[in-house]
């Protein structure tokens, strides 16, 4: 089964949250973190599987609060985008595969 993951931070400060779990971890680097959080989860889905049914399914259907999720999925669509602004940027200096123009507040992206 696939679960919602984020990982985010910097330098040595790491946080990872599995949001379909509600499970989160704090590591010193990306893969720590990633790593601690996949033991986390392999955990706690070990440790739900001895449970009886009802208890079993509660655990295995807590999410995180709906504000965390937006904000997460909110961070991560900003990511995506800003990357993608990037690209656009790295492939325009490198081969002039789009035209800008700018008219008033707004600004246009023409495919040559």
């Amino acid at each position: 089964m696939n679960y919602r993951c984020y990982v985010w931070g910097k330098d040595s400060d790491w946080e990872a949250i599995c949001t379909d779990l509600d499970i989160a971890v704090q590591g010193r680097s990306f893969d720590d973190t990633k790593s601690l959080l996949n033991e986390a989860i392999t955990n706690f889905l070990t440790d739900v599987e001895s449970l009886p049914t009802d208890d079993r399914q509660r655990l295995l259907n807590r999410r995180s609060p709906l504000l965390l999720r937006m904000k997460l999925r909110l961070k991560y669509l900003l990511f995506i985008v800003r990357r993608l602004i990037q690209e656009i940027i790295r492939v325009k200096q490198q081969g002039n595969l789009f035209s800008t123009s700018v008219y008033g507040s707004n600004t246009w992206l023409m495919v040559k």
